[in-house]
């Protein structure tokens, strides 16, 4: 078979268990002669019966290894195992428990394992890049907002708010302010409001309420 050691595994202690120790002895001898390339089968029917559902493992674990091998053959052609890629465990002498063997029994330990494992976390790390931060809140200066409002071709003092703002913290509310053009055209909607005639509010008869400027903005 090309190696010089096999996995036996938990799961098979119970047939194990049922045979008598000169059953155990004979498949113990089968098993053996099957690894060393000298099969020759049990006579006993019980012992034939839990003999060839091993060598069936037997086999399936014989292909993976040699798949493991001929890929570490190639790597070592092509200048080695490329960087990042995860080293090919092969057979572990501590099993390791992952989700697809929960207890750990068959003692082997395949890279696809891995590859998994790299790919999730490949996968979160491309997730996490493509979540947009959100843009730090900068305070304008009095200029900027006066450019604004002249854009805008509003009444709105830049002075007037930017002092109001300052003494704020540029909160609105209890929250930080995260875009103060918008608060800017929320004080030119009330002044707008302000100038129509029969305005319920009217703010030309009265000086304006700020907490009520903030329960506005908040609203808006």
């Amino acid at each position: 078979m090309g190696k010089n050691s096999f996995v036996m595994y938990n799961d098979w202690c119970s047939l194990v268990m049922m045979l008598t120790p000169e059953q155990a002895g004979e498949l113990l001898q089968a098993i053996y002669r099957y690894h060393i390339g000298e099969e020759e089968k049990p006579k006993d029917k019980t012992v034939l019966g839990v003999y060839e559902m091993m060598r069936k493992r037997f086999e399936a674990d014989g292909e993976k290894y040699e798949k493991i091998c001929e890929r570490n053959r190639k790597n070592g052609l092509n200048g080695g195992r490329p960087k990042g890629q995860p080293k090919p465990i092969g057979l572990s002498e501590e099993p390791k428990e992952t989700q697809k063997n929960p207890l750990g029994n068959s003692g082997l330990i395949w890279d696809s394992d891995n590859d998994n494992d790299n790919d999730n976390d490949n996968d979160n790390d491309k997730a996490k890049k493509k979540v947009a931060k959100a843009p730090r809140f900068t305070k304008p200066s009095v200029d900027e907002i006066r450019e604004y409002c002249q854009e805008r071709n509003n009444q709105v003092d830049p002075q007037k708010f930017f002092d109001f703002y300052e003494s704020k913290g540029w909160k609105v509310g209890n929250q930080g302010m995260k875009d103060w053009k918008a608060c800017v055209r929320t004080w030119e909607r009330r002044d707008n409001s302000a100038k129509k005639p029969n305005n319920v509010t009217n703010f030309e008869q009265r000086t304006y309420n700020m907490d009520d400027l903030e329960r506005l903005l908040l609203d808006n």
